[in-house]
């Protein structure tokens, strides 16, 4: 019972429901023969027993509410953890995007025939083309270990999601590194035409995953609200 009112409520009917009970028990006893007048010692020890029964009912309704709330706890700081993975494999992704968007622009005057400095290699093209390699291998390793956390840290989110699809965030993902990866290799080999012919298969691929992500953030966000 996450509501707190319901839980009031629940006790302050058990509360009335005893204290209607004590009267009712207060009232056979005067009206049994050979009973002795109404006295406070009487009253007092109808109250007694009738706080008695009530303290465990208390103690139930309490009880179950702080579990419950420490479950909701419990599940909220996996679903932080999740949010971390979310929000790591997202800037991950994006750096390949405004990176492979960068080399791209620098390539569409190759692509139309209009070459002035006759570029034919990627080495020709980046003058810090040694450090633009280690840069993307060092992104490429972080992509790894981020989606297995990431993957790792679905769960969390499932549990909640009822409609979520397993098998369409793992071929999104799988897609992006695939494109990642013949990128890389298109780099390493100086092949530049390739590199061209399928940016648009990577900017489809990064696209799709991205708005997968965004969408996902978003209802964690609403989640984490509640």
């Amino acid at each position: 019972m996450s509501d707190k009112n319901e839980i009031v409520n629940n006790l302050a009917g058990a509360l009335v429901a005893i204290f209607v009970g004590c009267l009712v028990v207060i009232c056979i006893i005067v009206n049994l023969p050979n009973t002795k007048e109404l006295d406070g010692a009487l009253i007092a020890n109808v109250l007694v027993g009738g706080v008695t029964l009530f303290a465990p009912i208390a103690a139930y309704y309490l009880l179950n509410d702080w579990k419950e709330q420490y479950n909701i706890s419990l599940e909220k700081d996996d679903l932080k953890s999740f949010k971390i993975q979310l929000k790591k494999l997202r800037e991950n992704i994006d750096y390949y995007e405004v990176h492979y968007r960068g080399v791209h622009s620098l390539l569409i005057p190759i692509n139309e025939n209009d070459n002035p400095h006759n570029i034919n290699s990627f080495s020709e093209l980046i003058s810090d083309y040694d450090l633009v390699v280690k840069e993307i291998q060092k992104k490429r390793r972080e992509l790894s270990f981020i989606a297995i956390s990431y993957e790792q840290d679905l769960k969390y989110y499932m549990k909640i999601t009822p409609d979520f699809v397993l098998e369409t965030e793992f071929e999104k993902i799988n897609c992006f590194v695939e494109e990642i990866d013949k990128f890389f290799e298109y780099i390493k080999d100086n092949d530049l035409k390739s590199f061209f012919l399928t940016y648009d298969e990577f900017s489809n691929s990064y696209d799709f995953l991205n708005e997968m992500l965004e969408n996902q953030m978003i209802d964690l966000d609403q989640k984490l609200r509640v």
